[in-house]
């Protein structure tokens, strides 16, 4: 990595030796060239074998980040225009890939880790920089409504105010973390603050006075905020690391100050500093200065992901094309329940024992037991169910009706086709009662992981299966929880609901909470998405008549 940094560095020295550049088209060379290759091995750091899907495509992309910087220094140094542009459009390929990793990144990681969250859309403003490049080149103020200097200021921005500073605000958290340092319960406001600055500036000058200079100053205000987090972090450092953040968090916000006072300058139809004085003193110094000692101070650190994506079984087994339901891959007879032994489940803090004894017998001998649900869609999710059962209905899978009152019938059978999961699965297979609809198909299963055993049910889909990680708790009436809301935001924590789509997992906005209670036994199943509320099914489970006479006449 030396070497290609050194390489970005020499390039830049030599473009801005050999040809006429001006401040901005230096910056954007000194970006392209040096930083970029920089602030994304500072997100990856080493190459394991087990590294996810998203972080061996960053990987890739610096093994070829030259090709592409390439492209984008020769768009630079072209004429506007033809080949210019074709040079540019290299360059925003690359800057795509970026943005789509980054939406990977937070595909597999969801909203876990703000320090994360930051570099994720950090890597995605990257692409819109790319594309404000593009549109420098072809001289994009023939047909859009800003000067062609404001075109490459905002290309400039992109690539430094949104990518370079996200980055290094997502490594500030990470040493955050490595340090337990308190700024950790504010660093979420910061970084939400930083995240929708570039925007809140772009709306600014959309908008012009008098919205500018306000949504300006409230960007500077977060930069401020993290310049003097950056100060106090650097007097627990030692050596030429402690002198480099020292000057990053001074520099930094002397310059945002000039933005501040250019954008009251232009409300009061009087610059009190202008684009000559702008370009060199605010875009200069931080390209030059401070984006400089930043990263290459950062880069030093070498601080790996605190809570990288969690791994855990995913069933192999895959719908192809309409129907999840084969015939192949279950046996002919018919098992009793859901779950071999109760036993397995326990851990620290949950002792199934002390959950009530017709809870743990229907998941023991789940065929005893009838089933009539009450479902109700919620708010407008009404409207789209309608939509979506087009599709459920085709492939049985996630058939849920209307809201209404029915009955549900099914059986529980071994699977014996390739599963992959190390425990083996059993299928709960559901059906309506009146019309025979398939419902579900969950293919219900265990994993371990760190002192906790978790259920793990996957549903087939055509070309992929929407996995469940739930906990089991016990509420305080001897009642069963099983959730995929987390409520421990730390490694030991697995639950969530996933989308695999061919070796891809990747965690999706919907949660589950189910809650079975009372020896008449009920049980409340609730979905959201994103936070709001889903669907809700309230389930009534007698235990079938014959089982109970059964049971009397031996005594039980």
């Amino acid at each position: 990595m030396k070497i290609r940094a050194i390489s970005g560095y020499t390039v830049w020295l030599a473009c801005t030796y050999f040809f006429s550049l001006g401040m901005i088209d230096s910056a954007l060379i000194f970006s392209i060239a040096f930083l970029t290759p920089l602030l994304l091995k500072m997100v990856v750091g080493r190459k394991t074998e087990r590294d996810e899907f998203s972080k061996r495509l960053i990987f890739k992309a610096i093994h070829w980040h030259w090709i592409f910087a390439a492209a984008g220094v020769l768009a630079i140094l072209l004429p506007d225009g033809g080949w210019g542009v074709l040079a540019a459009a290299g360059w925003f390929l690359f800057t795509i890939v970026i943005a789509l990793i980054g939406l990977l990144r937070f595909m597999e990681r969801g909203m876990k880790g703000w320090e994360e969250i930051t570099i994720h859309f950090g890597f995605i403003y990257m692409g819109v920089g790319g594309a404000w490049l593009v549109l420098s080149r072809m001289d994009g103020s023939f047909f859009l409504p800003y000067s062609e200097i404001i075109i490459d200021l905002t290309a400039i921005h992109f690539h430094y105010a949104a990518f370079c500073v996200l980055i290094l605000t997502g490594i500030f958290g990470r040493w955050m973390k490595h340090h337990s340092y308190s700024l950790s319960s504010r660093f979420p406001y910061l970084a939400a603050g930083l995240i929708l600055g570039p925007v809140m500036v772009a709306v600014g000058l959309d908008a012009g006075p008098p919205l500018e200079p306000v949504l300006v100053a409230v960007y500077v205000v977060f930069l401020t905020w993290l310049s003097a987090e950056w100060f106090a972090a650097s007097f627990k450092m030692i050596g030429w690391k402690k002198a480099g953040i020292l000057i990053s968090s001074l520099v930094l916000p002397l310059t945002m100050m000039l933005s501040v006072v250019y954008s009251i300058g232009l409300m009061m139809d009087s610059p009190l500093v202008g684009i000559a004085e702008m370009i060199p003193w605010h875009g200069g110094v931080n390209a030059f200065v401070f984006s400089f000692a930043a990263v290459v101070t950062w880069s030093a650190f070498h601080l790996p992901e605190i809570n990288p994506p969690l791994r855990f079984p995913v069933s192999s087994i895959r719908a192809e094309g309409m129907g999840t339901r084969k015939e192949e891959w279950f046996s002919r007879e018919n098992r009793a329940g859901l779950i071999k032994n109760w036993n397995d489940y326990a851990r620290p803090g949950f002792e199934p024992g002390g959950i009530e004894e017709s809870i743990r017998n229907f998941y023991l001998n789940t065929e005893q037991y009838d089933m009539t649900a009450d479902l109700r869609w919620h708010g407008m999710f009404r409207s789209l169910s309608s939509v979506a059962r087009i599709w459920t209905k085709r492939f049985g899978q996630l058939n849920l009706p209307p809201s209404s009152r029915f009955t549900m019938t099914g059986s529980i059978k071994k699977v014996t086709a390739r599963d992959g999961r190390p425990y083996g699965a059993t299928a709960w297979l559901r059906d309506h009662g009146s019309t025979g609809e398939p419902i579900f198909t969950a293919l219900y299963s265990s994993h371990s992981y760190k002192g906790a055993v978790y259920m793990n049910i996957a549903l087939p889909l055509p070309f992929g299966a929407m996995t469940a990680i739930l906990l089991p708790e016990r509420d305080k009436n001897k009642g069963l929880i099983l959730t995929s809301e987390r409520t421990r935001e730390n490694e030991h924590v697995q639950q969530g609901v996933y989308l695999s789509v061919g070796s891809f997992t990747f965690r999706t906005p919907f949660t589950e909470f189910f809650h079975v209670q009372g020896k008449e036994l009920t049980a409340v199943h609730k979905m959201k998405f994103l936070g709001l509320n889903l669907l809700t099914i309230t389930y009534e489970l007698p235990i079938r008549s014959e089982v109970q006479t059964a049971d009397a006449g031996s005594g039980q």
